[in-house]
């Protein structure tokens, strides 16, 4: 039962949702495969979100 419900929309899910320990070894090995630039995209992907991941396009995250 839930006591609360965040109306979280498929791409934050994707994320905020990816916590368990088969979700940590995926991450992991795309991270080693695409590096940290390409892991959302990847992450997507690999999460049935190819949508999601093309309209990140070439983004490129700036570095505090």
């Amino acid at each position: 039962n839930r006591l609360f419900d965040l109306g979280l929309g498929d791409i934050a899910l994707a994320f905020a949702a990816a916590s368990s320990k088969s979700d940590q070894i995926r991450i992991g090995e795309l991270i080693a495969a695409h590096g940290q630039e390409q892991f959302a995209a990847a992450w997507l992907r690999h999460r049935g979100l190819e949508w999601a991941a093309d309209l990140l396009g070439n983004l490129e995250i700036a570095a505090p």
